[in-house]
């Protein structure tokens, strides 16, 4: 009997196992668009799988999940869409780019019809949040985050009597409206304007405003699935922080930023996952680089997310001031090559942007001025563009037309280019200033709308 009950257990375990290991697909078309290809990414792990498509749109992936999880599949254009997989499951898909819209056959296409109905929702309420909601007052305003809560389970509801829907599946869909209503409450009063007042009462007010939601977030690891959720835990952090920041230049953001979390998040887990979500691009903000990492481990940081944030430190490193700057070679309008040793001998001053890039653009007529100030000196100012491949001929448009000067060359593969990449550069503008030596001197250096300051900082190089 014993001998029995022992080969039955082994059975369940080899049954688990090869479930657990069995590979999840996804197959499908693109309409609308055509990428050469797609990539795929969930909020829960730090791998993009990569997804090649051929040259009649249709594409084929195989990839092992560890559990269920929501996905987002997107190309270099900004196209997006979002999957729900679960382990072993075969998913047809198609990507529509003109609805906007996903449409699965197979083993989760109920699912993934409720989750995408779910996310037209979602779009929805931001775009009335983003418009007519922004004018209500505090009362209203909470009354149409209710209305979208009833109307989203609603419709939850409609399908779960319908269909058999995992109890699990249905609860992360549950919690993601509620954490998606909690997100636009935090964000009322900066798009109404109540965070501005600084009186007493207002300040008072608002701060109870805050507490009041505040009740309603629990600390679950399994929500980390749900971006809202995550997006409501970093919201929670920076709202608190905001209120202790001051002008004092010493203030260091992201130790701070780490101190709330410490201070307002007590599950290790979810701590090390804000932390994570955060440093990705805030670790080049700190000032005391070392420190931060070290704290980042105390909240239990590990895995391939330990290693990606260990990564983007020692990238960091390399492009302290007093380091070589790392090469590149890219191509003027005209066609022809640039390196980094093509400027040796002379004050190098780097201008990282884009012609979508509204900031960038507006620094544009204070670059020409000090284009101009530096007239005849020993500087040579090179902007590079982070506008996609496909876009290389409205770059150069953009350029002749608006008659930049200086040196202008185009980075191939904008934010996944060796400039981008070598520099962490997560958000433009960025300028970066080299010495005569090839050196760094600043990575991140001030803009030319900082006039007095940029001017003192590049005549102080020029010594």
């Amino acid at each position: 009997m014993k001998k029995a009950l022992i080969f039955i257990l082994l059975g369940l375990l080899l049954l688990g196992c090869k479930q657990n290991d069995a590979p999840t697909y996804v197959e499908g078309t693109t309409k609308g668009f055509s990428p050469k290809e797609l990539y795929i990414s969930s909020y829960n792990s730090i791998v993009t799988d990569t997804i090649s498509v051929d040259s009649i749109s249709h594409f084929k992936k195989e990839f092992k999940l560890k559990s269920a999880d929501f996905f987002t599949i997107y190309d270099r254009d900004g196209n997006t869409f979002s999957l729900y997989l679960e382990p072993g499951k075969k998913n047809n898909i198609t990507l529509n780019n003109k609805r906007n819209e996903v449409v699965v056959t197979g083993d989760l296409s109920i699912e993934n019809k409720l989750y995408s109905e779910l996310q037209k929702g979602n779009d929805s309420l931001t775009k009335k949040v983003q418009g007519e909601y922004a004018k209500l007052n505090e009362v209203a305003f909470l009354e149409k985050m209710k209305d979208f809560e009833v109307a989203q389970n609603r419709l939850i509801n409609k399908i779960s009597q319908k269909e058999k829907l995992n109890p699990d599946f249905v609860k992360l869909l549950q919690q993601d409206i509620l954490y998606t209503s909690l997100g636009w409450k935090q964000y009322y009063p900066m798009i109404s304007g109540n965070i501005e007042k600084t009186d007493e009462k207002s300040a008072t007010a608002l701060k109870a405003y805050y507490a009041k939601i505040d009740e309603s977030i629990k600390e679950d690891s399994i929500l980390l699935k749900l971006n809202s959720y995550r997006e409501v835990m970093d919201r929670r952090v920076l709202i608190d922080l905001s209120q202790k920041m001051g002008k004092d230049e010493s203030f260091d953001y992201v130790m701070e930023y780490l101190n709330e979390i410490k201070a307002t998040i007590q599950s290790p887990t979810i701590r090390a996952e804000v932390s994570y979500d955060f440093l990705k691009m805030g670790l080049s903000m700190a000032k005391d680089k070392k420190a931060i990492m070290d704290m980042y481990k105390s909240f239990g940081a590990k895995g391939e997310k330990l290693q990606a944030i260990e990564k983007i430190y020692a990238k960091l490193k390399k492009i302290e001031p007093g380091n070589p700057a790392p090469d590149f070679s890219y191509a003027d309008v005209d066609g022809k090559a640039y390196t980094l040793t093509d400027f040796k001998g002379k004050i190098l001053y780097i201008d990282i942007w884009a012609t979508w890039c509204g900031p960038c653009k507006g620094e544009i007529p204070h670059l020409k001025a000090l284009e101009k100030s530096f007239e005849g000196k020993d500087i040579a100012f090179v902007s590079i563009s982070l506008d996609s491949d496909k876009d290389i001929e409205k770059w150069k448009t953009f350029v002749k037309k608006n008659k930049l000067g200086g040196i202008q060359l185009h980075a191939d593969g904008d934010f996944n280019s060796k400039i981008a990449t070598e520099y962490q550069i997560n958000a433009i503008p960025r300028f970066i200033l080299i010495g005569k030596d090839g050196k760094i001197i600043n990575s991140d250096a001030e803009r030319p709308t900082d006039e007095k300051k940029i001017k003192q900082v590049l005549e102080k190089a020029l010594i």
